[in-house]
């Protein structure tokens, strides 16, 4: 026990330095939130000498110096630097001529650091009970608080999955006045639940979804637009993508006589300009937008989630089904799904829900034979309420999903 006392200062300054001196940051790790760790742990037990671990008036007898150790833990991470774990552990104990089984249940606060893609030295520092149950003929039934505090490292091999190794120094009452200093040494897997996509160049489009992962770029597939004739406009932007000129719309002003972008043979009316109002905005004339196409932009009522959820209630089925059949009808209209919430809650998570609920609903309309390219999505959470927040009816009236025309 001399030894590993003299090796807690040493421990303390290695640990130290890693989370100051390393400036390989783990951008992916850095952005992970609410993880939730499942997992086992094997080690080893070394009890000390002056434990007080037996049943009064049985005498007091030493355990083996070495045992297995063996334990479950669940824990929870709020942020990729701070988390809260608990355990459950066993250790079969052996003393002269008898055995017992030792066991531990306890909780702690984990503090952790990404130094090297996804390795995270860590510390904690916690406390519960540990105990024995034996025979008399060892030391019979006792139960004694503990502290402890620990040092470790972690590796995330997979996005599901995580191993790690660490040092525990566990503190009880001792035989005599002071404490009784226990020795862990663990090793452990973990299963992860909740890790999120990387975004390497930070533009809030994950890596996984993102055409140009190292180019940021807030659009849809994370690239910027192109500009393929170099005249300034970018393609998006430019009704003459293989012509440059220098024109507000990108085409030469002899081809567009009208102004409204649609040019050439594509221009069916090409001296009056075309409606932009989402609807047949490609060939150049005026028009309006078909009471059935109206019906479905806008808030779309009929169309809920389980609280706090991004699964389509089956009672909305019937609603979208109305929409799938005017978007086969009207084979140019584009889409914004564009998803709300009240603010009840944390605005970031709020966010979050609001994106994937209209991306849920994007996935029922492309599953019922709406072409995915037709359909973009966009998550507000609370920042545009169409009603007072303060009144539940507000919250209500907020919360929605609302179909754009999209140009």
């Amino acid at each position: 026990m001399a030894m590993a006392s003299r090796s807690i200062p040493r421990l303390l300054l290695i640990t130290a330095l890693l989370f100051v001196a390393t400036p390989a940051f783990a951008n992916e790790v850095k952005q992970q939130r609410n993880l939730v760790e499942i997992g086992i742990y094997l080690g080893m037990y070394m009890p000390p000498s002056d434990h007080e671990l037996y049943e009064y008036p049985l005498p007091h007898r030493e355990f083996d110096s070495l045992n297995f150790d063996v334990g479950l833990r669940a824990g929870y991470y709020l942020r990729y630097y701070l988390g809260a774990e608990v355990e459950l552990g066993l250790m079969p104990v052996g003393t002269t001529g008898a055995s017992g089984l030792g066991y531990t249940f306890r909780a702690h606060a984990i503090g952790q650091y990404p130094v090297w893609k996804r390795l995270c030295p860590f510390v904690l520092l916690g406390g519960g009970f540990i105990g024995v149950s034996s025979d008399d003929d060892a030391v019979g039934s006792d139960l004694d608080g503990m502290v402890y505090w620990g040092l470790g490292a972690k590796y995330y091999v997979t996005d599901y999955l995580s191993v790690r190794a660490e040092f525990r120094h566990d503190m009880t009452n001792g035989l005599k006045e002071g404490l009784s200093n226990h020795v862990e040494v663990l090793f452990g897997v973990s299963w992860v639940f909740g890790w999120r996509s990387g975004d390497k160049d930070g533009d809030g489009v994950p890596d996984s979804r993102d055409s140009c992962p190292a180019v940021a770029a807030k659009t849809d597939n994370g690239c910027p637009p192109k500009d393929t004739d170099g005249d300034g406009v970018t393609d998006d932007k430019d009704a003459c993508p293989q012509k440059p000129a220098s024109t507000k719309d990108g085409c030469p002003e002899n081809l567009d006589p009208d102004g409204d972008g649609v040019v050439g043979e594509a221009d069916r009316c090409p001296q009056k300009p075309e409606t932009k109002n989402g609807f047949q905005d490609a060939d150049g004339c005026p028009d309006t937008v078909p009471d059935a196409v109206k019906n479905f932009t806008g808030a779309i009522r009929g169309v809920t989630f389980p609280s706090g959820k991004a699964r389509i209630r089956s009672s909305s089925f019937k609603t979208l089904d109305k929409a799938v059949v005017v978007l086969k009808k009207f084979v140019s209209l584009r889409l914004k799904i564009r998803g709300h919430t009240d603010n009840t809650g944390k605005h970031e998570a709020n966010v979050e829900l609001s994106r994937n609920r209209a991306e849920a609903v994007k996935a029922y309309l492309v599953k019922k034979g709406i072409a995915a390219e037709r359909l973009s999505t966009e998550g507000l959470g609370p920042d545009e309420p169409v009603a007072d927040n303060k009144k539940s009816a507000g919250r209500a009236k907020n919360r929605r999903i609302e179909f754009k025309l999209a140009r």
